[in-house]
């Protein structure tokens, strides 16, 4: 199983989510590959300060994740396609309406709500740390999802 994660400029919610993924799949015992892109993503960016300090107080490391734009190949690759809201989810469909029936909110496939993860970007490290606790709920159930 291959599952991607895409937020907008891939240095904070994507990147946090495949870190948060790979760890909390790895202690359930389910196997997945998870990988992040973004959609606005027009040089490649190391992960946001916030964001590498909230996976780092949270045991995970991603100082060395550095962005990667969405691409037909990257969407093609994955089983699933996670965005972090509407919109990103909207943009992936009308550019790539052949994929339409993998790509996701994180919230539509975790548990159905049209709920979006607000972008911490620009915020203060409460926001980050707000962002990756609803990163690491939304993850946990995905993986009873993945269970049943």
């Amino acid at each position: 199983m291959n599952i991607i994660f895409i937020c907008t400029g891939n240095t904070c919610r994507s990147p946090m989510a495949e870190a948060i993924a790979a760890k909390k799949f790895g202690e359930a015992g389910i196997s997945a590959a998870f990988s992040s892109a973004g959609v606005a993503v027009s040089k490649s960016s190391p992960a946001s300060g916030h964001a590498a300090a909230a996976a780092y107080d949270n045991g995970l490391n991603i100082s060395r994740h550095m962005s990667r734009p969405v691409t037909e190949q990257r969407l093609k690759k994955a089983d699933i396609v996670l965005t972090m809201t509407h919109n990103h989810k909207m943009c992936l469909t009308e550019s790539y309406p052949d994929l339409e029936h993998k790509i996701y909110t994180i919230y539509e496939y975790a548990d159905g709500s049209e709920n979006g993860v607000a972008d911490p970007f620009g915020g203060g490290r409460q926001e980050y740390d707000a962002c990756f606790a609803e990163l690491c709920g939304l993850i946990d159930r995905l993986i009873i999802k993945f269970r049943n």
